[in-house]
């Protein structure tokens, strides 16, 4: 085979491999969670659609996603192969530079639990794959959904330090802006803020304030689009350490 050839085909595998963003699957998988969001329930066809495997070119990683939409039976299994094969994409596809959540996955939700990993690392590898790091958060919480049949369905959310009569949600205690998420309300700092305001609010608490941090607190029946959409403006705000959590 000629120098030429031999070149012109590790191109090719080179741009299978990293290739451009996958903006249509990326659509589709959210698309697919509004879909669940606006049901209340996951028949199987949503199941499987939420597996979003399309977001993949490496198929291990597919292959394990889809696995895991296919069935609410044995998940903890089908979590534990998903985090084996994906992380191999994720560093594979990180070009030597991976994320942390590629290598070294954050117990999101402070539980132990392999399901907080397995978001962590889908988010990693989303942004690897060329999505921006909202989207990538945001498609990535979709696990929670497809994860409940493991020994987590939910994550508690501990109260606001003082209790009662201590500071509200949004104070900034450790520099960390709580919003909280219903279906038809958003509070900021305890005040109700409109999502088309939630940028602008944020940016400025993160200026007044010396917020570095936020979390967003959804309860379990809001919308998934509705909480992407918050989770896009926070970050939009300039905060790259946004956190997500849903309560009861």
């Amino acid at each position: 085979m000629g120098a030429l050839a031999l070149a012109t085909l590790l191109v090719a595998a080179c741009g299978r491999e990293r290739g451009r963003p996958p903006t249509a699957a990326a659509q589709a998988c959210r698309a697919a969670m509004e879909a669940a969001g606006k049901a209340g329930h996951l028949s199987p066809g949503l199941r499987e659609a939420l597996a979003c495997e399309g977001l993949y070119a490496d198929r291990a990683c597919a292959a394990a996603w889809a696995a895991l939409g296919r069935s609410a039976a044995a998940v903890d299994d089908a979590l534990a192969a998903l985090e084996g094969a994906c992380r191999a994409a994720c560093i594979r596809v990180s070009g030597g530079a991976p994320l942390r959540g590629c290598v070294d996955p954050i117990d999101r939700f402070g539980d132990g639990s392999r399901l907080g990993r397995v978001v962590e690392l889908d988010r990693a590898l989303l942004e690897h794959l060329g999505l921006t790091p909202s989207l990538a958060e945001g498609l990535a919480m979709r696990a929670l959904v497809l994860g409940a049949g493991s020994a987590v369905t939910s994550i508690d959310v501990p109260p606001p330090a003082g209790g009662a009569g201590g500071p509200g949600p949004g104070a900034a205690a450790g520099a960390e802006l709580i919003i909280e998420v219903d279906r038809d309300e958003l509070r900021v700092g305890g005040e109700v803020v409109h999502v088309d305001d939630l940028t602008g609010t944020v940016s400025r608490l993160r200026h007044l304030r010396g917020v570095t941090r936020a979390q967003v607190r959804s309860a379990a029946d809001v919308p998934y689009a509705r909480v992407v959409d918050v989770l896009d403006a926070v970050r939009a705000s300039g905060i790259d350490e946004v956190s997500f959590s849903t309560r009861p």
